[in-house]
């Protein structure tokens, strides 16, 4: 089973994301009187951005959807309401729960005399790959710069539409929001990193790139969308990869030059490590024992 401990390759995914139907990724309200009152993300020199940790994060969500479609045994999502992956034993001191430092602390003791690779074993195919509260992410993505070309200053697009209570999901009455949209046409450079993709051998475990071209490729049909607004029909984009380099560590530590593979051997790449489940719906979502 692939520990975090230790680093055996690191892959790396070039691409860009393509806005299709404009794209509204909130910053939170602004007190400046030349904003909207919702403007979209923005990088210190007022240019759009996607933040690298909501790009992250609506990728594991379509990876969860589409798991928990299959048979729920080779590859499987947990639920973390009703049927959340193992934790260790909740045995906190009185009072522990007070003082984070030793809570911490703690913790970390209880995990590594539970058994650390129990753990892993019972977790979820997505939490393994994306990380838990009991481990790291294998999956890292930077902040997403706009492309200079496909960007001008001031390119914002503003629109208006009826303000949400947060608390009953419903219409405020008589209240009416302006946001900000990043225009169609607007391309993004995107980075992905992930660490020791490939299982060891003789693993159960997914291969890390082929689980995450299940989520990639769900942005390249069409089926996902980013951000928010999606009522008014914003987020839907395209992802385009342009490129992959795989790197060992003996690689990182010698210096050694890597070429990064483009075009058809690109796509050759990317074939061989696709993950082609076969959707077979159920009843409930079996969960594998961590025992």
């Amino acid at each position: 089973m692939a520990r975090f401990d230790t680093l055996v390759s690191r892959l790396s995914l070039r691409g860009r994301v393509e806005v299709l139907s404009g794209l509204h990724i909130g910053s939170g309200r602004t007190l400046a009187v030349e904003e909207s009152e919702e403007p979209v993300a923005k990088d210190f020199l007022g240019h759009p951005v996607i933040p690298g940790s909501g790009f992250k994060g609506a990728l594991r969500n379509q990876l969860e959807a589409l798991l928990r479609g299959l048979d729920g045994h080779s590859l499987w999502s947990c639920d973390p309401l009703e049927a959340p992956c193992p934790r260790p034993p909740d045995d906190f001191e009185p009072g522990l729960k007070d003082r984070k430092k030793e809570r911490e602390r703690h913790w970390y003791r209880v995990v590594r005399d539970w058994d650390a690779d129990r753990l892993l074993a019972g977790s979820c195919t997505v939490c393994r790959l994306f990380g838990s509260q009991w481990f790291g992410s294998k999956v890292s993505i930077p902040d997403l710069p706009v492309v200079g070309g496909t960007w001008t200053n001031r390119n914002y697009q503003h629109r208006e539409g009826t303000a949400i209570e947060r608390e009953s999901d419903t219409a405020a009455e008589a209240r009416r929001v302006e946001f900000e949209v990043v225009p169609q046409g607007t391309s993004f450079d995107l980075e992905i990193l992930i660490e020791n993709p490939q299982a060891e051998p003789g693993s159960s475990d997914a291969d890390a790139l082929g689980l995450l071209l299940i989520g990639l490729d769900a942005f390249r049909a069409g089926w996902a969308t980013l951000g928010g607004k999606r009522a008014f029909g914003l987020g839907r984009v395209a992802v385009h990869l342009d490129e992959a380099t795989v790197v060992t560590a003996d690689q990182i530590i010698s210096g050694a030059a890597v070429s990064p593979l483009r075009g058809p051997r690109l796509d050759e790449f990317l074939n061989q490590h696709r993950v082609r489940p076969t959707a077979t719906p159920s009843e409930g979502t079996h969960v594998p024992s961590a025992s």
